[in-house]
């Protein structure tokens, strides 16, 4: 390789360039709060140990105050994030945004460190299962209502109604 081609690749801007979809990631992030709410997923947060080693292994020293605020800290930012999500604190468009982009990031390295416990539906295909759900008991419905018109059709015709 050349000093122009590494040259070349150090000028590169870089992007982000997710493979999810906007629409992915908001319903990924709202079926993960969702599960939250209903406790069908538990959450577990680095404690201020767990900040001072992380700190250790990375060749630096926080004390207990500082390692106490980072816990706090990640605690109240992502319960923020939930708030804001979920419509309970007022936000921008671009707050919204943020905050759903926080948290599939949150979500990401909490699953990558097991800090997650349990599991959480997709919410799309959750969507389209109750949907799914609602037209096959409304062709049910017509379905019983020919069933017994028919049934007392043929009643009526038994009895010489015509």
């Amino acid at each position: 390789m050349t000093e122009l081609d590494n040259k070349s690749k150090k000028d590169q801007i870089k992007t982000k360039k997710p493979i999810f979809t906007e629409d992915e990631i908001e319903n990924t992030v709202k079926a993960f709060i969702l599960a939250y709410i209903h406790n069908k997923i538990k959450i577990t947060f680095p404690t201020s140990d767990d900040y001072k080693e992380i700190a250790k292994t990375e060749g630096n020293k926080i004390n207990n105050k500082e390692a106490q605020d980072l816990e706090f800290n990640a605690k109240e930012s992502f319960i923020n994030f939930v708030q804001i999500c979920s419509g309970n604190l007022d936000a921008t468009d671009e707050e919204r945004k943020d905050a759903v982009t926080e948290l599939f990031d949150i979500l990401l390295r909490a699953r990558s460190s097991k800090r997650i416990s349990g599991s959480f539906d997709d919410y799309e295909l959750k969507r389209k299962m109750e949907e799914l759900e609602d037209k096959l008991e409304a062709t049910n419905n017509v379905l019983t209502e020919l069933v017994n018109w028919l049934t007392e059709e043929a009643k009526g015709n038994e009895n010489g109604l015509s």
